[in-house]
């Protein structure tokens, strides 16, 4: 079961300290020569692996000067034991990812679902002598193709990256032959036809998700039903409408095509609330200095040593550009293919992998998360619609069987941070790794991660909400029981955010989010508002503070 330490009234405040701009270190951004420091001993692993090296069994490693042997001879044997030892320690001490492929919980945002997901039971989410009633779940869409500009890199770098390492000298670098075997047999079978496209494996993750909770819960997945016990909802693109269809196929079967999905919005101000909230727009999504943290880690020692650290494992100088493209390679090939080793992981260890992964967790903790208030605070509206979903079913005893909400990364994020979820007691900073931390996005935001929240109602006619995240049990702070909420309890703790006034929190001018009559519906105005109000209005804002 997940646990959150939380005080939703004490977040970190906004950051708005200017960065200083170092285009010419940056990580991705530009290309910088590599530096492949001899005796380097900043790596943890290479530390370790030197190490190994030189150690040998005490009867090889001194001699007797009393000996009867010849001196000259012995010492010349011996000198050749040692070489002969010291080369076959050293190659068993290297790390050799084919042979552990561990990695898949260390990928960020890129981490497959499949190695990632709980395994809940019916009991972990209801309570004793209580059925459920209704289920609220947001699903990030699953494992995707990356953009076109990452597909080229992929098409056109990769393979001469690939040349460089196999051709590479004899006896150079740190690559056992298995992950050296793994890369000189890669090919690239992508095109930009496919960008951001959901892959088949991102299809199959959800399918799945939704088929456990069909096993679990047949009281709210039944195998006859009508079309309006469901409300679907994606975003107006193809890979979060492919992921609603197949969710609706593995919880509905042949029957999914009846299921009514609306047209989408675009943008979606309810799925992608963050995208019509002016003040987030202008403070955070076109501000640098609100990533300043994330920034000067991206541009620190420890992304350099990795950069480093990679050149001597492969024996090839990269640049930082080079390594980011192999990163994202070892994350992509991961995410569409978890059961198979991805060829480009095999050149970072997992202390790279370690370190890569924090500042993904900076840039999406100052993105989407505890980093500044209004990136949670925005986040009221999902917290709206769920509370008035289920107080409609309990008070009124109408409302959907189900409702299924199919987005993206950061609104997902953002809701975590307002439900208190994976808040640290420390900020995260670019300062040090903290590596005990609970905001790790390869754990909480991985391809096809979800939130479910169950209304379950006991035989005494009371009411419980309980709470799974990538289908493990959780629990909101402030909540008794193990397994759930009482119905008094979710309402003290989210009942406020009923009343979100969205508009007022984004400064919306005009207003976005409007209401029909009888209740929330997520709504809002045209699509010119929206894009007024999306693009020109923050634009007009940096321009008033600039002149």
């Amino acid at each position: 079961m997940y646990t959150i330490r939380a005080n939703l009234n004490d977040m970190p405040s906004a950051f708005h300290s200017e960065i200083p701009k170092s285009p010419n270190r940056d990580f991705l951004d530009g290309p910088q020569p590599a530096r492949v420091a001899e005796g380097d001993a900043a790596g943890v692993e290479r530390q370790q692996e030197d190490l190994e090296g030189r150690r040998f069994p005490e009867s090889h490693s001194s001699f007797n000067a009393d000996s009867e042997m010849p001196r000259r001879r012995h010492g010349a044997w011996a000198c050749l034991a040692l070489l002969c030892c010291g080369s076959l320690l050293r190659a068993a001490a290297a790390y050799c990812y084919s042979d552990e492929q561990k990695v898949a919980d260390m990928l960020s945002s890129k981490s497959p679902y499949a190695k990632l997901r709980g395994n809940m039971t019916k009991k972990d989410l209801v309570p004793e002598s209580c059925h459920p009633v209704q289920l609220w779940h947001l699903v990030r869409h699953g494992s995707r193709y990356p953009s076109e500009k990452a597909i080229q890199d992929f098409v056109n770098i990769l393979p001469e990256l690939r040349a460089r390492i196999v051709n590479v000298c004899k006896g150079c670098g740190k690559l056992c032959s298995s992950d050296k075997k793994l890369i000189s047999y890669w090919q690239s079978n992508l095109n930009e036809s496919i960008a951001q496209t959901l892959a088949p494996e991102g299809a199959y993750q959800q399918e799945e998700i939704s088929s456990k909770f069909l096993n679990l819960f047949p009281e709210i997945l039944p195998d006859t039903f009508a079309t309006e016990d469901y409300k679907f909802r994606y975003t107006a693109t193809q890979r979060t409408r492919e992921s609603a269809l197949a969710y609706a196929r593995g919880a509905f079967g042949s029957h999914a095509e009846s299921i009514h999905m609306p047209e989408p919005t675009d943008p979606d101000p309810l799925l992608q609330f963050d995208k019509v909230c002016s003040k987030y727009v202008a403070e955070v999504e076109l501000n640098d200095a609100a990533m300043r943290e994330e920034r000067l880690f991206q541009i620190g020692s420890q992304m350099e040593r990795v950069v480093s650290r990679v050149g001597e494992r492969a024996g090839v100088k990269f640049t930082s550009v080079e390594v980011g493209i192999m990163y994202e390679a070892c994350r992509y090939y991961t995410a569409w293919d978890p059961e198979t080793p991805s060829a480009w992981c095999g050149v970072f260890t997992k202390s790279d992998l370690k370190v890569l992964e924090y500042w993904q967790d900076l840039k999406y903790y100052y993105k989407s998360g505890y980093g500044h208030r209004i990136n949670y605070e925005q986040a009221c509206r999902l917290v709206q619609d769920l509370v008035r979903t289920f107080r409609r079913r309990v008070e009124k005893g109408e409302g959907p069987r189900g409702v299924f909400y199919f987005t993206h990364l950061d609104a997902y994020l953002k809701l975590m941070a307002r439900l208190g979820m994976f808040w640290d007691n420390t900020t995260l900073t670019h300062e040090d790794i903290k590596a005990k931390r609970l905001w790790r996005t390869s754990i909480v935001g991985p391809f096809s991660a979800n939130v479910a929240f169950l209304l379950s109602r006991c035989d005494d006619d009371r009411w419980f909400v309980s709470m799974a995240v990538n289908e493990r049990r959780a629990k909101l702070p402030g909540c008794r029981g193990e397994k759930s909420c009482t119905w008094e309890e979710f309402m003290a703790l989210l009942g406020q955010y009923e009343s979100c006034d969205f508009d007022a929190i984004c400064e919306n001018d005009p207003p976005v989010v409007q209401e029909e009559e009888g209740g929330f519906d997520g709504s809002a105005g045209t699509p010119s508002t929206l894009l007024l109000v999306a693009v020109l209005q923050p634009l007009l804002r940096l321009l008033s503070r600039e002149s």
